[in-house]
């Protein structure tokens, strides 16, 4: 049986700095919490659905994953066009209770539900906070 979650892709102001690597600009939520986080450079392939998962598009190629208390972040294979308008919903149709690499993404205007693209995830890269300074 396939179930389906629906998130809100949050990007309603879209400010901040450049991703390490690429020229897209952020969201301001995101901008802050990555701030305060670094990559661990560990990896898994799913993320249990029993936790509470909130899925943020940082940009098109770049989600930001909160699974319970942790940050993960995933870039997906591909482009997730539209992923970071405020007028759309992330659609994950799962088949078992994980969000795991290689899930299909969609990205639908929440309005017509009409289909502003797709992508599959990545893995998930843990994030941890820093140090203070």
């Amino acid at each position: 049986m396939m179930k389906k979650i629906w998130l809100a892709a949050a990007a309603a102001a879209l400010a901040g700095p450049a991703i390490a690597g690429g020229a897209a600009t952020i969201s301001a939520r995101a901008s802050e919490t990555l701030s305060n986080y670094e990559p661990t450079g560990e990896k898994v392939d799913c993320l249990s659905t029993v936790e509470k998962i909130s899925i943020e598009a940082v940009s098109e190629t770049t989600f930001l994953v909160k699974s319970g208390g942790d940050y993960y972040l995933n870039h997906v294979r591909g482009k997730c066009a539209g992923a970071t308008r405020n007028d759309v919903i992330l659609n994950f149709s799962l088949t078992k209770p994980q969000l795991c690499r290689l899930d299909i993404v969609t990205v639908e205007d929440n309005i017509g539900n009409l289909l502003r693209g797709s992508c599959s995830l990545g893995s998930f890269e843990k994030l941890a906070q820093k140090a203070p300074a």
